[in-house]
């Protein structure tokens, strides 16, 4: 049986030659592991921190993003297996451990390009490769946090001209895009706020990893919020804080219960709208209720799905009211 000759030892910047040298004895070598390579990002929002069931990597991945990534070997190739990156001012990456099963790295997207992610043994010699890409965004687009957690096709979450009730906050995920591109990765967008309003970006919200922009509206008026990547900035936020008098209706929305299974984690979401019918963002609601919800957000509850129990619950602001039934045991 032929012996397949090992690589030279590769420092953590190699140079073009070696790089080149390395990517043409992967394509052409049979290598000693079968890989599945991974990272942390999600794209359902369950308000729960898993990993999908299938691993891949969600690449081109958004300027500045941080993203835990790992391999899977199918099969063991000795100990001390590490991630590294072929091109550090593309994508550095930091070792972190393994769990038995995954060999995992933290990945820092540094700058727009293309590198190689490698599975190395000890020696630095590489077991199996996978190509990454790092974009900078050029346009953003915003999806309200509520909604997006129903999960329903018939519920609209994107938001083009943000209207916040003076005096309160509301929460938006901002989903980057090189073009028509959509990127991945959370910790790439910053902020400036614009008057009247004081705008934040963090990158988790209820255990859903993305880049969160939270607005708080402390006075009337119209301003624009910027988002920017490496201090470049992308995108504009029209934003718009109006008084609570300009609310004239009170909605709530549940998730699909015909779809949903006994113990299913649940949300309902409140929605109050102008005298057009446009949302209005960051309403303080009341919550009415006979069973003891688990606060999320101002605007959105979450319960138990029990298909042989039933429960009203009321949502009030001010003088306007709206009830709805659902599927739910007291004190879940």
């Amino acid at each position: 049986m032929a012996t397949r000759e090992r690589s030279p030892r590769l420092g953590v910047r190699p140079h073009r030659r070696a790089i080149l040298a390395v990517i043409g004895l992967l394509a052409a070598c049979d290598l000693p592991l079968s890989v599945r390579f991974g990272d942390d990002v999600e794209r359902r929002y369950d308000g729960h921190d898993a990993l999908e069931s299938q691993p891949q990597l969600h690449a081109p991945w958004v300027r500045g993003a941080s993203v835990r990534v790992f391999a899977e070997p199918f099969a063991t190739a000795g100990d001390d297996l590490h991630l590294m990156s072929s091109d550090p001012a593309v994508v550095a990456v930091v070792p972190d451990g393994d769990d038995g099963e995954r060999v995992w790295a933290r990945a820092e997207a540094v700058g727009a390009g293309v590198a190689e992610l490698w599975l190395v043994d000890d020696d630095e010699v590489p077991l199996a490769a996978a190509t990454v890409e790092v974009r900078v965004p050029t346009r953003a687009v915003l999806h309200a946090a509520a909604p997006l957690f129903l999960s329903r096709d018939d519920v609209p979450t994107a938001v083009d001209d943000v209207q916040l009730v003076a005096g309160g906050s509301a929460s938006f995920v901002v989903e980057s895009f090189d073009g028509t591109t959509r990127l991945s990765g959370a910790g790439g967008v910053a902020v400036t706020s614009a008057s009247g309003v004081v705008a934040s970006v963090s990158t988790d919200l209820l255990d859903e990893r993305r880049d969160w922009l939270t607005l708080d509206a402390e006075a009337i008026g119209r301003g624009t919020v910027a988002l920017a990547s490496g201090g470049v900035a992308f995108a504009s936020v029209p934003v718009q804080v109006v008084a609570p008098e300009a609310i004239a209706e009170l909605d709530m929305i549940g998730s699909d219960e015909a779809v949903a299974r006994e113990g299913d984690t649940l949300v309902l979401a409140a929605q109050a709208y102008d005298a057009q019918r446009q949302p209005l963002w960051g309403a303080r609601v009341d919550w009415r209720a006979p069973l003891g919800l688990d606060a999320l957000l101002t605007d959105l509850q979450r319960y138990r799905f029990a298909p042989d129990a039933t429960a009203a619950v009321a949502v009030e602001l001010g003088a306007l009211a709206t009830e709805l039934e659902i599927h739910a045991r007291t004190g879940d």
